[in-house]
């Protein structure tokens, strides 16, 4: 596990194949450009990797955020798979809404998992990693 790295107020770290990301309030149009830089290179590495979003303290962002952020996933061809926790039920409600626009209007397919809790997300990555390795042969 590496040291928790800063963007502005945000902060992140790579667990393995999970880059773990915090967000303290918005984005900011430059955060998001470093962000996308980030998540491109974790998924240069990682192409099976995940985002976890911690997501307590998430403000929803505002719609020239939310077409930078898709844009940015699109052109560098981007297809995350996100595991967050700590949603509000609302929250969550409208990011569903607002994955079925994008992907419908930006073409970027990802997939999005919430949980209530932290040992929820990660029992999820577990899974994944252990469904995705090899059986072996008796």
């Amino acid at each position: 596990m590496r040291e928790w790295q800063s963007i502005g107020p945000h902060r992140f770290r790579f667990e393995d194949d999970v880059l773990c990301f915090e967000p303290h309030g918005r984005l900011t149009p430059t955060e998001v450009e470093r962000w996308l830089d980030v998540v491109g290179s974790h998924f240069e590495h990682q192409e099976q990797g995940f985002v976890m979003v911690d997501a307590r303290e998430f403000r929803p962002p505002s719609a020239k955020i939310r077409r930078m952020v898709l844009s940015g996933l699109r052109e560098r061809g981007i297809n995350p798979r996100v595991v967050g926790f700590g949603i509000n039920v609302v929250l969550r409600a409208a990011s569903r809404i607002i994955l079925a626009v994008a992907r419908k209007l930006y073409g970027v397919q990802f997939d999005m998992m919430q949980f209530a809790t932290e040992k929820q997300a990660w029992d999820y990555v577990k899974m994944v990693r252990r469904l995705r390795r090899p059986a072996l042969a008796p």
